[in-house]
């Protein structure tokens, strides 16, 4: 788990000068570098720990985060 929150650490480091960047082609190649390292991230999360939530959670309390975080997301997205 140390690892996923390392990966939280570098993404978050990948991300934050982006904006920054006068340059659209150096902008262009920290973004798909940032990009990578998330879907990186996101297969390892998949691999690790949802099989670990999978056998850990009910089905039903898997489905209440589940529609919980869409409840989060949605408002997110729209606001």
């Amino acid at each position: 788990m140390n690892q996923l929150h390392q990966d939280h650490r570098e993404i978050d480091g990948q991300f934050k000068p982006i904006h920054r960047t006068t340059d659209p082609v150096k902008a262009l190649r920290r973004l798909k570098q940032a990009l990578a390292a998330t879907r990186e991230h996101f297969r390892r999360e998949e691999k690790i720990v949802f099989p670990i939530l999978e056998q850990t959670l009910q089905p039903d309390t898997l489905g209440t985060l589940g529609s919980q975080w869409r409840e989060r997301h949605s408002v997110s997205a729209t606001a």
